[in-house]
């Protein structure tokens, strides 16, 4: 789940522009100096990940459309998860609570392990009240029914990922992950309320051919031959 939240698209230079509209702004990164944005207004939100530099990704939380913007061929690819089922898993999951936590983004935490089948999968430190003032809730939510519940992973520790976005709407947003080796996945810098959106906002821009997944599947495979 977390690598959904780090890696579904980047920045973008230049898009038609459009009024600039207040939204939150969650700003997170993996240590290693690359951050990545995530805009919330309303039932929509945009994403910018620092690994790459050609697009963003919208979630419209709504209707359930997930679309990444690819300017490069000026079009916008729809990608269709499918429901999951909630709590479907073969593995013995558990989010143990361990404490408070450290500050974090100026958030005070508590601190979770996180466990499959006895085996430590990773800590997590979630946040109630960053979890109100970040507007994440709708954002989390979505992932809970799109995302999160599904049983189609054979190794209990990728179950358990799946499993943990379920619960971050009841104990609070996640602000740091540590993987099971204790090192960094990732970790929330900040939350800004009121914050600008980037040019572009919040919408397709206009001229963008919208395309499926299988049509883009099609389209690298014809550029591969």
């Amino acid at each position: 789940m977390s690598t959904l939240l780090r890696r579904l698209s980047a920045f973008v230079l230049c898009f038609t522009a459009t009024p600039a509209l207040a939204a939150t702004l969650v700003e997170f990164g993996d240590g290693d100096g690359a951050n990545s944005r995530i805009w919330i207004e309303g039932t929509t939100a945009r994403m910018e990940d620092a690994s790459r530099r050609d697009g963003y990704t919208l979630i419209d939380f709504k209707s359930g459309r997930f679309t990444v913007v690819d300017p490069a061929a000026k079009q916008a690819v729809d990608l269709d998860f499918g429901k999951t089922t909630a709590n479907d898993f073969s593995a013995k999951l558990a989010l143990k609570d361990k404490g408070a936590g450290p500050s974090i983004a100026g958030y005070s935490t508590r601190r979770y392990v996180l466990t499959a089948d006895g085996e430590v999968c990773g800590e997590y430190f979630l946040s109630k009240q960053a979890l109100d003032d970040s507007n994440m809730r709708a954002l989390l939510g979505y992932l809970r029914k799109n995302v999160a519940g599904s049983d189609d992973w054979d190794e209990p520790c990728d179950q358990a990922d799946s499993y943990v976005a379920s619960q971050y709407e009841k104990l609070g947003a996640p602000l740091r992950e540590l993987d099971m080796d204790g090192e960094l996945v990732q970790e929330t810098i900040r939350i800004e309320k009121n914050a600008k959106l980037p040019v572009g906002g919040l919408v397709v821009p206009s001229g963008y051919r919208r395309v499926t997944m299988e049509q883009y599947l099609q389209q690298q495979m014809q550029r591969q031959k």
